[in-house]
């Protein structure tokens, strides 16, 4: 559609995946439109934005987009079990037992 549009520079088109979020692709649609008149310009790009109608004839569709909210009533984990877990995760790292990837022993290169 872009490369048949009259009103857009030929070999300027192109369609891009441009990002991957959460499950939709956003795609980048670029192309030049032969005019400098504004009023021209906004007609152009409506045209183009149309391109829903391409995908919807050949059997597919846009996604809409959605928003996900998660509603729930744990109150996370209480002070007292935080300190626990520090205090304890502090323990192992001292006795080497209890290292991050990469992290050296002591005493080792």
């Amino acid at each position: 559609m872009l490369d048949e549009h009259p009103d857009i520079e030929l070999g300027t088109s192109r369609i891009r995946v441009a990002n991957f979020a959460g499950a939709a692709f956003a795609l980048q649609m670029f192309a030049y439109g032969k005019t400098g008149d504004f009023a021209k310009f906004t007609a152009i790009r409506q045209d183009v934005i149309l391109i829903a109608e391409i995908v919807e004839a050949s059997g597919t569709r846009f996604a809409a987009p959605t928003q996900l909210t998660y509603l729930s009533s744990d109150t996370g984990i209480d002070a007292e079990k935080s300190n626990d877990i520090v205090r304890r995760v502090s323990e192992l790292r001292a006795g080497d037992t209890f290292r991050f990837p990469g992290e050296a022993r002591a005493g080792t290169k």
